[in-house]
């Protein structure tokens, strides 16, 4: 049966700080407070987890690299894009289906 060799303890270096300096994990970690999630909340935004094609997200990214910026925030911004292409068109097709109608 093999046992540890006990070695004595080596010299604290020069810099070391005295004991009574040293914070102790309670003093240091207060957790009373914390709440479970992300780190850093963003009003307004909200994590999602999505689904998309490689070669979409690989083009956003290299688009990003190239010119700056984050390739998150390019994707978001167009599908704001096509948000406002699409605001009013339901009532462009309503308005164009009627007006077929009454020249009918």
């Amino acid at each position: 049966m093999k046992y540890a060799s006990y070695e004595p303890a080596k010299p604290a270096p020069e810099n070391a700080k005295p004991m009574q300096e040293v914070k102790t994990h309670e003093s240091r970690d207060d957790f009373r407070q914390a709440r479970r999630g992300a780190v850093a909340v963003e009003p307004g935004k909200t994590r999602v987890t999505i689904r998309l094609d490689n070669d979409v997200l690989d083009w956003y990214r290299k688009q990003a690299q190239e010119h700056g910026g984050n390739y998150q925030t390019a994707i978001n911004a167009a599908l704001r894009e096509q948000m406002s292409a699409q605001d009013g068109a339901l009532e462009r097709v309503l308005r164009r289906v009627i007006r077929k109608d009454m020249l009918a």
